[in-house]
């Protein structure tokens, strides 16, 4: 199913009466502060009310949020403090479609790829299934990621090779599950590369010290020859 980026009144767009995500005050002045210089904000996630749905508000043309519930009431906020201006400057398309077949559609109309695919040895993705099964008003099985998996390479290698034609690749990986080494190879199948190794502490709260604090992002950064 493709996602559209539209325009909705804020107030058609509805939270979610089973959100339990809240963020701190501190952290939601960081997010307002943000939005009023730089104008940038990653889009609302909602969905259509029809008259088949649990929470129809009686007539058309209302949204239920599933991701973003806390910018809509920053949102809000910046409205009655008189500030309305939330173009992020682009035009905007969200897909659910498979990564390299995208990949290869877009290749010659792009000059960056972004990639953060999911680590290998990390099953947390898994849960992001919830999502598809709004999108498809069904329960969409549990199935884990390829990219977090051995295989993860196959994926990788695949997905680049749709990539030939995009001058500029920036890469982030995990240190979970694989190596800089293995990393900066895979890549150099294609294109010479260089990395940025980040230090950060993930997942504090639940993982264990020395786990935590071995942690590393790896930034990889490939631009083709012929782009050179």
């Amino acid at each position: 199913m493709t996602r559209t980026l539209i325009e909705v009144p804020l107030d058609h767009v509805l939270d979610h009466p089973l959100n339990a995500h809240v963020v701190s005050e501190r952290d939601r002045r960081k997010i307002a502060n943000n939005i009023r210089r730089t104008g940038r904000y990653p889009p609302l996630i909602v969905r259509a009310l029809t008259p088949e749905s649990e929470y129809y508000p009686g007539e058309e043309g209302y949204y239920q949020i599933l991701d973003g519930h806390q910018r809509r009431l920053i949102f809000v906020d910046l409205v009655e403090e008189g500030y309305d201006q939330f173009a992020n400057g682009h035009e905007n398309l969200a897909h659910l479609e498979d990564a390299a077949a995208l990949t290869e559609q877009w290749a010659h109309q792009v000059d960056i790829l972004y990639l953060d695919p999911p680590y290998p040895g990390v099953t947390g993705y898994e849960t992001y299934h919830v999502l598809d099964s709004v999108f498809a008003g069904r329960l969409v099985p549990t199935q884990r990621s390829v990219w977090s998996t051995a295989r993860f390479s196959l994926q990788l290698l695949d997905l680049l090779g749709k990539a030939q034609e995009i001058p500029l690749w920036v890469i982030s990986y995990g240190s979970v599950g694989t190596t800089l080494k293995e990393i900066l190879g895979l890549v150099a199948a294609y294109r010479p590369a260089q990395a940025v190794v980040v230090e950060y502490a993930h997942l504090q709260a639940i993982a264990r010290t020395e786990v935590a604090e071995a942690n590393r992002e790896f930034i990889i950064l490939a631009r083709g020859e012929k782009h050179a």
